[in-house]
């Protein structure tokens, strides 16, 4: 998310896509994928005390953040082109 420039919202269909195979694409299966989605999202965020994520009932909105690490001048800057 350091790599944001301004707010994104991503839909809980195209989360689901990406990591809820194992959910049905029907009402519930969404229901429980976001349900689960956002305990493991809580985790993450308990290491990356500096995401800048909002869970709302159509999707995420992710903001600019920090990195989760210490940058090295020079270096993110080389690596990520």
């Amino acid at each position: 998310m350091f790599c944001l420039k301004r707010q994104t919202s991503i839909p809980w269909q195209a989360l689901q896509v990406q990591f809820g195979a194992g959910y049905p694409f029907d009402e519930r299966g969404v229901r429980n994928f976001k349900s689960h989605f956002i305990e493991h999202l809580k985790k993450v965020c308990l290491i990356y005390s500096a995401a800048n994520v909002q869970p709302t009932p159509d999707g995420l909105i992710l903001k600019p953040s920090r990195p989760h690490i210490q940058t090295v001048a020079g270096i993110t800057s080389t690596l990520l082109g």
